[in-house]
This record gives structure tokens, C-alpha cells and sequence, in this order.
């Protein structure tokens, strides 16, 4: 999924798949030659590689939730939230960032984005067939993290 020759679906997508993968502690592995992927798929796995720990991933509002599916875990350095839309329909969000992530959660970093305070994120946007992912912390990120379990 992570080669970019002979693949069919499109950038989001495998970035959605992937992450997906990664929160929900499935096995990550390519038999896909890591020569010949390109620069954004290279960072992509190193995103996604596991840190060598169990993943304890939390499927919150699970059973209610039709479409639009949520999953928490836990990082080195807070907590990861992702939301991911298998539908061909948006969906909008309204997250509780301290019943997700802890009383103690004040920043949230939007993959792909910038840094804010958690009040200033009181909803979130997932497209089609995308998902949307979220480090959560007490401590504001300097950068995007490279690896979802180290930041």
C-alpha cells in the first residue's frame, strides 16, 4: 500500500489506511521496495512505524457511532486522537479533547497542520474516505511529529 507504482487509490487514502492501521495496533509491515517509494511514502512509514510497545487503543462512542469512526491511544508524550470516514459523506466532530485525551490535555497538533489551544478546536472536519489525526498534549508541539509514538 505504501509503494507509489501500480496502486490505484488515491494519496489520502493510503495516508488514512495507514494511520488507521497504526492506532489500532495492527501489524505494519511492506513487502513494497523501500528504494523505490518516494519521499512522502518514506516519511509515511516512519510515521506509522510501532515503537515496540502494545498499542492500548480505545474505541470511544464506538457502538453509536454509524459512520464516522473514533480511536484513542496513547503515546510517549499524550495522547493520540484519530477519526477516520470510510463513507463518501463529510462529517463534522465535536470533540470533548479532556474526556479523550485527560484532564490535563491543553494543545492539540492537527496532522498536517499547526498547533492549537485545545478551546480553539471545537470541531473537527473529516472528508471522504479520509481521516483526520490529532496529537494531544499538555504541552504545546514545536514541530509535527515524525512518529506517532514518539513526540
Amino acid at each position: 500500500m505504501l509503494r507509489d507504482f501500480h496502486i490505484h487509490i488515491q494519496e489520502p487514502q493510503i495516508e488514512a489506511l495507514a494511520i488507521l492501521a497504526a492506532v489500532t495496533g495492527s501489524a505494519i509491515y511492506t513487502s513494497d521496495p523501500i528504494h523505490e517509494m518516494g519521499e512522502s511514502r518514506r516519511e509515511l512509514l516512519d510515521l506509522i512505524l510501532p515503537s515496540g510497545q502494545p498499542v492500548d487503543a480505545r474505541y470511544p462512542e464506538w457502538q453509536s457511532m454509524k459512520e464516522l469512526r473514533l480511536i484513542v491511544t496513547k503515546a510517549e508524550s499524550g495522547t493520540l486522537v484519530y477519526w477516520f470516514n470510510p463513507t463518501n459523506n463529510e462529517y463534522f466532530a465535536t470533540p470533548d479533547w479532556k474526556e479523550l485525551a485527560g484532564a490535563d490535555a491543553e494543545y492539540v497538533w492537527q496532522y498536517h497542520g499547526t498547533s492549537h489551544k485545545i478551546c480553539e478546536v471545537p470541531y473537527v472536519r473529516v472528508a471522504p474516505r479520509t481521516g483526520q489525526l490529532f496529537f494531544v498534549s499538555n504541552q504545546e508541539l514545536e514541530s509535527e511529529p515524525g512518529n506517532l509514538w514518539k513526540w
